[in-house]
């Protein structure tokens, strides 16, 4: 059963994403299920059936932003910094203890790193959506340290979760964008909402709170959507977009 937090939360989000004051399209329409414009309305994206098609969709999802960062003028990382990790290369990267990383994603020393089955696994849990979520994250951690490169604001006294709630900004106004481009299902955004809930951080699993709290992410990602990309500048004391 859902907690009664976590629907009032997600219910709340939906309202700050839909009122805004240039929503992007969010449509009930069942036939549009699938994001980045790549397929025809009709298609359901339900053609991606194991973990290896999650890297043709990255594929999609790395254009996408690179479309994205170009009307931000922000950087991109070159495309041979962007590695998709399965089960047999996994030792090339630095998420995780082997063998969790085709489970986690991860950015570090200038190159992202995407897990497999952490999309897979999304994506058949959540919708399209999910993937494009995850690497838009990743890709707010790229944009946090090219900040720092270009001599915007340092990163003093930007905790790990500022840093995180950040980059979950950063998602949020890159879906925002997508949605200018294309319809997205309203049923796709509330489910997309309640798996960045459920990412929320939980004592439990993550006592050192590396990553915000349910309301703090889901309130991080309709920052971004509300405000776009320069509104995620507010959040710590890093830039991610050009002042």
């Amino acid at each position: 059963m859902k907690s009664f937090a976590r629907v009032v939360g997600i219910y709340i989000a939906i309202i700050a994403t839909t009122t805004a004051g240039c929503t992007p399209s969010i449509y009930a329409d069942t036939r549009i299920t699938c994001p980045l414009g790549k397929k025809l309305a009709i298609d359901t994206c339900q053609n991606y059936t194991s973990a290896s098609d999650m890297q043709n969709f990255s594929s999609e999802i790395y254009e996408s932003l690179g479309e994205f960062a170009e009307v931000h003028h922000t950087a991109m990382p070159p495309k041979n910094d962007v590695y998709f990790i399965t089960p047999d290369n996994a030792q090339i990267s630095p998420c995780a203890m082997s063998p969790n990383e085709p489970y986690v994603a991860c950015y570090t020393e200038g190159k992202l790193y995407i897990g497999s089955m952490m999309l897979y696994t999304n994506y058949t849990d959540t919708g399209a959506l999910a993937p494009v979520t995850i690497i838009a994250h990743e890709y707010g951690h790229y944009l946090q340290n090219a900040g720092q490169s270009n001599g915007s604001r340092p990163n003093n006294g930007s905790s790990a979760v500022e840093i995180e709630n950040q980059a979950d900004c950063v998602s949020g106004a890159y879906v925002a964008w997508l949605g200018t481009k294309q319809h997205i299902k309203l049923s796709a955004l509330v489910s997309l909402l309640a798996m960045i809930w459920d990412h929320g951080s939980n004592p439990y699993i993550e006592p050192y709170k590396i990553h915000g709290t349910p309301q703090e992410r889901t309130g991080a990602f309709t920052t971004g959507y509300d405000g776009r990309l320069n509104a995620c500048n507010a959040i710590g004391n890093l830039a991610v977009a050009p002042s």
